[in-house]
């Protein structure tokens, strides 16, 4: 009869029947996973988490194809920690030209651009002269600032910061370009240094690429980090270099599987994705170690005695890590039902990664063990020697006789962690995904701070008639500043403004005076269709950045426009969105894990233990949310929550395969949880130790959402290891008649 690894644990059964031909399989597998390793790319689109087919992607997408570089400009933010001089002035006005005559570049926009205007649009003198002294800067200052064109968007209110917003023709097209296109930007400011000033590159671009800087950076520190913490628990737990070893080169293998699979798959590492491999790392080394521990109480008299202990090794456990791996590949595929592109590709590279891991893992085990392991380094143990074991044999013993008190507290338990996941409240802030440390992200929270912000919400409208249109532009462009400033809406209102004679309708003798960069930007008057930016910084920074966001958004639609579009669009609509459906990914997650666990092992009456055991640990994350992050759900604690459910299961797994392999021998189920739990408890805590600190180098990120996701997983997981040894066996024997096969 099929285990409850529906007989896939046969794959290292095969492998210890024909060894030659599973290692050169395995052999194989391996060079090729090495070949797809090589064609790995690092995503560096920070709007890939988006990609749906949602309102609000969709127009963004459109946007972003009818607007090019006008939709997401490079920007510079110039800060001084003293007042201006004139020189320094002039240098930044050199830097001015600089940027003009980059390849490429349509206009830049700053304090040197600025005209005084006439009467009729009449294109008077610059407002900063040739020649000027330092004892008129501050003059300068205050009539850029007061520009009727771009109030606010090229000097801050106190003078200290100047801004930059370099436009292109959007002839970078390619990551490549885009990369030489922003590093020659980068080059120019380096060449004119100014003490006291900081010039910082802002901008999607420059974002993009810090994230896939930090995203290798990330993956370096987990292979390297990884492999030398698993190394190193498994040598402190075997005390013996061959078991180390034995337990270290399948999760070896089964990481370099996976990373090759996601190269020929073409799935990307993002900020996302970059995790997967220390998951994969350390599910695969847990199994890894079961098994080797498993091994070391066998006995074999001689080298046919050493495999057939191998066989009854993988009879016994490759079952329970078949199962394991299946329940959490099974959870993180769910993560695909939230049909957002980050977290499709995470479900298809985690999923299929912990897959191939355990087939790794299994395949690798019979094909290392029997060429490393000797017949008397095995047989030697027993589990009284085993660490911790007076603790669970003390513990064997109260479970019982307080399971009603246990399940009391853990009813307790599951009603707190209700309440604080349904308190909890979706959250999703852009700077999250630049790394903590980033000078980008810095500079972009202090040109929120003192201009109107990075961003750019674009709206709009198109009339049957143009002085309809206008009429309409007019009172969508009031409708907006009423709420943000005049400072962060910029149309071709602005530009009658500033012709002086309020916002009357542009002529045609003023038209012609207009750049064309501001007309192909803003408007086409035969057709009574004009264009609104609105200025924005991060639309999920804080409660008071989302009303203002909201409040725009629904003045403008109220007045006619189009529904506004662009990255601020995107992260206050589809981040909270995205955290929503992971809350629903969870529950699938936990319904389908579940599920499989009582189908393998027939006996849907482990339902309510099963889940019991893990639904209180994942729930409690909602009160720890209330503790540590306000009540606020990000991404990472959704993404944290379903993945560590998968996780989290794994001991409940191993449990019942030990106790249900005692009650087929003939005990009841009381002495098969104790004679099961004082044994497997050491283990089971030695491995969710070595998943707590697999998982804990996910702290060392420079990303804030890759460090939260690793300190709720930890969490989740200490709580599950917790509740597996307490709740689960005071719910089996409390409800001792539904278990009773």
């Amino acid at each position: 009869m099929t285990g409850i690894g529906f007989g896939l644990e046969r794959v290292g059964l095969w492998a210890l029947r024909w060894p030659r031909f599973a290692a050169a399989i395995l052999f194989l597998l391996t060079a090729l996973s090495a070949v797809g390793l090589a064609r790995v790319e690092f995503d560096d689109d920070v709007v890939r988490a988006f990609r749906s087919d949602s309102e609000s992607y969709t127009d963004f997408l459109a946007l972003e194809k009818a607007r090019g570089g006008a939709l997401n400009p490079v920007s510079l933010l110039v800060a001084s920690d003293h007042p201006w001089t004139a020189g320094e002035l002039k240098t930044l006005r050199e830097l001015h030209l600089d940027l003009e005559f980059i390849d490429g570049v349509e206009t830049v926009q700053s304090l040197f651009s600025l005209r005084a205007m006439g009467p009729g649009l009449e294109a008077g003198a610059p407002v900063v002269p040739d020649e000027f002294a330092d004892s008129d800067v501050p003059a300068l200052l205050v009539r850029a600032a007061a520009d009727p064109l771009t109030a606010g968007r090229t000097v801050s209110a106190d003078g200290s910061s100047l801004f930059f917003a370099v436009f292109d023709d959007s002839s970078h097209s390619s990551r490549d370009d885009r990369r030489a296109y922003v590093a020659e930007i980068e080059a120019m400011v380096a060449a004119r240094p100014l003490a006291g000033v900081a010039i910082n590159v802002l901008g999607y671009d420059k974002s993009r690429f810090e994230i896939a800087d930090a995203i290798k950076r990330d993956i370096a520190i987990y292979s390297v980090g990884g492999f030398a913490l698993s190394f190193f628990l498994a040598a402190l737990w075997f005390a013996n270099w061959r078991f180390t070893l034995l337990a270290f080169l399948p999760n070896a293998i089964a990481v370099l599987w996976a990373l090759g699979l996601a190269g020929f798959a073409g799935v990307p590492l993002t900020v996302t994705t970059d995790v997967v491999p220390v998951l994969v790392l350390v599910i695969a080394f847990t199994d890894s170690m079961h098994l080797a521990h498993a091994l070391r109480f066998e006995r074999a008299g001689d080298r046919a005695g050493l495999v057939a202990a191998l066989d009854r090794v993988l009879r016994r456990i490759g079952p329970a890590c078949v199962l394991t791996s299946l329940t959490t590949a099974v959870a993180i595929l769910s993560l695909a039902t939230a049909r957002y592109g980050a977290l499709v590709d995470m479900a298809v590279f985690g999923g299929f990664g912990v897959l191939s891991a355990f087939v790794a893992v299994l395949l690798s085990f019979a094909v290392i063990a029997p060429f490393l392991v000797r017949p008397v380094d095995i047989g030697g143990k027993s589990a009284e020697s085993l660490p911790g074991h007076s603790l669970f044999a003390w513990m064997a013993g109260i479970v019982p006789r307080r399971r009603k008190s246990i399940l009391a507290v853990a009813f307790a338990l599951l009603a707190i962690g209700a309440i604080g996941q349904a308190t909890t409240r979706p959250h999703f802030s852009t700077y999250d995904n630049l790394p903590e440390d980033s000078t980008t992200r810095t500079a972009s929270i202090a040109a929120e701070d003192r201009f109107a912000g990075v961003f750019t919400l674009w709206t709009g409208i198109a009339a049957d008639a143009p002085d309809a249109g206008w009429t309409r532009l007019v009172a969508i462009h009031k409708a907006a500043e009423n709420i943000v400033g005049r400072e962060a809406v910029t149309s071709l209102v602005s530009a009658a403004r500033a012709a002086g004679h309020g916002e009357r309708p542009l002529d045609a003798a003023e038209r012609e005076r207009l750049p064309d960069w501001l007309l192909s930007r803003y408007g086409d008057f035969s057709r009574g269709a004009y264009a609104i930016a609105i200025q924005f910084g991060d639309a999920g920074r804080s409660a008071e950045s989302i009303a203002r966001f909201d409040a725009v958004e629904q003045a403008v639609l109220a007045a006619g426009a189009f529904r506004p579009a662009g990255s601020p669009a995107l992260a206050r609509h589809d981040g909270p969105r995205l955290v929503t459906q992971l809350l629903w990914s969870l529950l699938a997650s936990a319904v389908l894990s579940v599920g499989l666990i009582a189908v393998a092992m027939r006996n849907a009456r482990l339902v309510p233990a099963v889940a019991l055991a893990n639904v209180v640990p994942v729930l409690l994350t909602g009160a720890v949310l209330h503790l540590t992050a306000d009540g606020r759900m990000s991404v990472s604690a959704g993404l944290a929550t379903t993945i560590a459910f998968g996780i989290a299961v794994d001991d409940t797994i191993h449990f019942l395969n030990r106790a249900l392999e005692r009650m087929r021998a003939g005990e009841s189920l009381d002495g098969a949880i104790a004679g099961s739990l004082v044994p497997l408890a050491p283990i089971l805590t030695a491995t969710t130790f070595i998943l707590v600190a697999g998982v804990a180098l996910t702290l060392s990120s420079d990303f804030v959402t890759v460090r939260d996701f690793g300190y709720l997983v930890v969490v989740i997981l200490v709580f599950a290891l917790i509740s597996d040894l307490v709740i689960l066996p005071a719910a089996l024997l409390t409800w001792t008649k539904w278990f009773r096969r």
